[in-house]
């Protein structure tokens, strides 16, 4: 049956396999995404979930590479999502992974942002491109002023970091109604 990531993400990331099922994860999404590329007028981009574990393999800029030649996939068109986790313990070395990341030409996101540490300072420092705002914070978006105040200034501050931002788990008119007025560059459902 189904097993959510919540739940084999972290016995993977314990036992190691989190690498393999890492590799195998990439290729096939490349693959896929290169089937499928030209039934769209402007290339969609791709957007792999990186757990600490994945982030911090000493092979990921190496094969990522080899993966993108061998597929033929455009690094431009690809983003990886970390989470607040991943550079909590050491902010420099992943600064450094990231720059090698964006200096292949792919995108960096910051997923779930909001839920975990939030500092200010990562934002500013790390090579980002997009912040995606965590559902918990859109949920009341149409019935709190206080998640409106929070939202609307999350995307405000980014904007003005030359950031883009996504709003992760709109379900509803009202919420979607407030991220357009709050200028929210993507918005996922």
């Amino acid at each position: 049956g189904r097993i959510a990531p919540s739940e084999f993400i972290p016995i993977a990331e314990e036992n190691g396999t989190i690498i393999e099922m890492s590799r195998w994860m990439f290729a096939r999404a490349f693959t896929e995404y290169e089937k499928v590329i030209g039934t769209y007028e402007t290339p969609p981009v791709l957007s792999v979930n990186l757990s600490v574990v994945q982030f911090r393999d000493e092979n990921l800029i190496t094969e990522l590479a080899d993966l993108l030649q061998k597929t033929r996939m455009d690094p431009h068109n690809l983003e990886i999502e970390i989470t607040e986790s991943v550079f909590i313990k050491s902010p420099e070395a992943t600064s450094e992974v990231m720059k090698k990341l964006r200096g292949m030409g792919i995108k960096i996101a910051l997923d779930d942002f909001g839920t975990g540490y939030s500092s200010l300072k990562y934002l500013r420092t790390l090579p980002l491109d997009t912040v995606k705002i965590d559902k918990s914070f859109v949920d009341p978006l149409s019935t709190d002023s206080g998640s409106e105040n929070i939202v609307h200034t999350i995307v405000e501050m980014a904007h003005q970091l030359g950031l883009k931002v996504v709003a992760e788990g709109v379900e509803n008119v009202g919420q979607l109604a407030a991220l357009i007025s709050y200028k929210c560059d993507y918005i996922q459902g």
